[in-house]
Formats: structure tokens, sequence, C-alpha cells
């Protein structure tokens, strides 16, 4: 007996319910039913896109009660070979192969803590025992100084990747239609928002995300002149405090307001991977002024979120952090890439972001190389047209993202 179970009807991949290990064959058969479409089927058993303009759609599908996953097929009677399903800690290497094989950076720890907490979620399509394609929905809670809160008030969709030889085949948007069901159907986020790259860009806004802000990663190429830049941003009287667990609290409640929810799970490990690179600055009448993180991933440090009351203090955060990642001149230490994901105006009808200023152009006078600029995107739970400011929190001060895939 195939140990597979047909469902009828046909399937959305953008469905309020939650595949894991627990879902019963009842569960997936309440799956909402999509359109009745003639599809052909592929080669590899995933359906193509029908048009640019409409998603993926499975013909068919089968529950595989034994391993609790889901297997993508055409209606073809060949066995399951591909399969979609929640990662859990054992598919860690796998899926940092994965993103390695598409040139992402990323972390072992940002994994754990993802799959550690009982909100987020990170699904994958595997081809046997193979991760083709990987997708994080991470909600965040909301928050002002003073308190958080327990409504979802946005969610982050990030590592929304497929390997090389998958692509166009239905599997992107398969995985981006589930991350966005996660959250705003499941978890009742407000907004989705990501950090979509030029190739990825058109797929997004077909799927109704709007432009909001551009993020540029910049790359330390020339150590001296990034050291020579420190050294002048730091002595000119502001000295930047090693941030630690007794001003943390007081940091992650800025956080709060400024980044739009909490993140504090993310940031508090942060500060502990790179020890004494997370700085925070103070005015005269003893209220923060700014602070920054750093963090590493995919072998690189990066220097972010940045978070500031104006633009002296911003750069002394980001020369505090430059000496401490860079060695000084003539020194043998190994040096490791830094990073800096500054947040960059649209061209057209941008929001106000990063005090105003071109950070892209003021780091490239100083030592960094423009490696790629990405669009911030925004999908309402309710469709709307864009206007005035979408952004979370307060963007104005955010000079540097903490990361692509997490905000």
């Amino acid at each position: 007996m195939n140990p597979c179970q047909h469902c009828a009807g046909r399937v959305s991949c953008c469905s309020a319910t939650r595949l894991n290990r627990n879902t019963s064959t009842a569960e997936v058969s309440a799956l909402k039913v999509g359109p009745q479409v003639n599809v052909k089927s592929s080669k590899c058993g995933i359906t193509k896109q029908l048009r640019k303009t409409t998603t993926s759609f499975l013909s068919s599908y089968r529950y595989e009660t034994a391993g609790g996953q889901l297997c993508l097929l055409d209606g073809s009677p060949e066995p399951c070979e591909y399969f979609f399903r929640p990662i859990v800690l054992s598919d860690l290497d796998a899926c940092q192969e994965l993103m390695h094989a598409v040139h992402f950076d990323s972390s072992v720890l940002d994994w754990n803590t993802i799959l550690k907490s009982q909100s987020e979620d990170v699904c994958a399509v595997f081809h046997r025992e193979r991760i083709v394609g990987l997708v994080s929905a991470v909600p965040y809670l909301g928050g002002s100084k003073t308190q958080s809160s327990e409504k979802n008030v946005f969610g982050w969709l990030g590592n929304v990747v497929v390997r090389s030889s998958y692509r166009g085949r239905g599997i992107a948007g398969l995985l981006l239609e589930h991350g966005i069901s996660f959250l705003l159907k499941r978890h009742g986020c407000l907004t989705a928002f990501l950090d979509a790259s030029e190739m990825g860009r058109p797929m997004y806004r077909r799927h109704g995300f709007q432009d909001c802000a551009l993020v540029h990663r910049m790359k330390v190429v020339d150590a001296g002149a990034a050291n020579r830049w420190a050294s002048e941003l730091t002595g000119g009287g502001l000295a930047p405090v090693p941030t630690d667990y007794g001003v943390l609290p007081e940091v992650l409640n800025i956080d709060r307001h400024c980044f739009g929810a909490d993140r504090g799970l993310f940031l508090e490990r942060w500060m502990r991977q790179i020890p004494g690179s997370s700085f925070h600055l103070r005015h005269s009448s003893g209220d923060l002024r700014g602070y920054s993180f750093t963090h590493e991933r995919g072998g690189c440090a990066y220097i972010g979120p940045v978070v500031a009351d104006d633009a002296e203090a911003a750069r002394a955060l980001i020369g505090a952090s430059l000496q401490r990642l860079l060695p000084p001149a003539r020194s043998r230490r190994r040096r490791r890439d830094v990073v800096v994901l500054v947040i960059g105006r649209l061209p057209a009808a941008g929001e106000p972001v990063a005090l105003g200023l071109d950070w892209a152009s003021e780091l490239a006078r100083n030592g960094f190389a423009l490696e790629e600029t990405t669009t911030r995107q925004a999908l309402p739970a309710e469709p709307q047209p864009c206007r005035g400011r979408i952004l979370p929190g307060d963007p104005w001060r955010v000079v540097a993202a903490g990361s692509l895939d997490l905000g």
C-alpha cells in the first residue's frame, strides 16, 4: 500500500494551517482549496508558476502520516520525493550548507535562537533528504519605551532561498506564500517585512510587497583608511562605553521603540558573541544618546544595529566598533571582514530614514566599498496604498540594520 494518502482538490501553498510533525491528515485535508486549474506536470514534481502574476499552486499533494511531512506531487504515481516541513536542530548543518551554496551569510547561533523560540518558524523543501529551499518567518511582539506588548505587530521574512539547480520550479513561491501566511494569518501580524535582492524583488512585488527603503551592504576593503577614520571619530570628545548586562535592559527598552518590536533575544546573544564590541552613548542629562551591537555570521563581523539621536553619536559608535574589530596597523592579528548594513532612502518618495544622511557615501570615502544594495519591502495584512510612513518604530534614528533576515 502506498504510504501516502491522497487529499481531494487542489491546495494553495498559502495556507493559514501550519504544517508540522503533529499535523493530522484531517488538518491537511482542511487546507484552503485553490482554483481548479490545469497544470502541466513538471519533471521535478512541483508545479511551475502559471503566469508571471500568479503564484504556484499544487495540483495535488499527499501527506505521509509516518513522517509527518507534506509530500509535493503533480498527481503522478511517482513516490514522494519532495517534502515540505519545518526544520529541526538536526537540519542546521544542511541549512548552513545551502546558505553557503547560495552565498548568503548566516549564523548557526541565529538558527538555534529561532528554532528554540516558541513562535518562530523555519520551513524547507526537501528533495529526498536534501534541502533545496528554505524560508524563515519571525513574528515580533510589539512594545514601547516603557513596556512590551503581547501583540505581534509585524513579522520578518528571511532566507527565502532556493538551490540554483532547483530554481524556476515554483519552490520560492511556495516558501514565500507559507511565510506570508504564517505571519499574517497564524500570528496576526499587521505587516510582513523583508529585504529583497535585485533578483527576488520582482517576485515579492507580484505578491504585493511595497518598497520602503534601501539597505546598502558596505564592506571594509581598506583597513588602513577605516582605522584612520575610526580614530578620528572617537577622538572628538565622544567616548562610547561598552554595553554590559547592567545597561542592557535600558538599551532594549529604547530599541523596542526604535525597531518597533521586542528583539531582545537576538540582541542579548549578539552582545555575548563578540565581547566588548557593543557600545552605548549618553547625553549630558544621562539619557541614552545611541547604541550599537556587533555580531558574527558567515565569517563576517557585522556592525549593527546602530541607532542614534544624531550623526555625531552614530559616527562615534561606528568608530568604536571598528577599533574593536579591526587589528591595528602592522598587527599580525588576522583581520576579519567587517560589514555595515546602512539604511538609505529610496530615490523617489522614500521614507525619512537614517538621520537623513547618505551613510553609504560616507563609508565609501573611508575604507568601505558597496557590495550589494537590497530593498526593504513591506506587505500589509490589509491591502492599502503606500502613503506616508510604513516602516515600524523610529526609522529616522536607525542608521544600520542588524541583519537582512531578522531586521
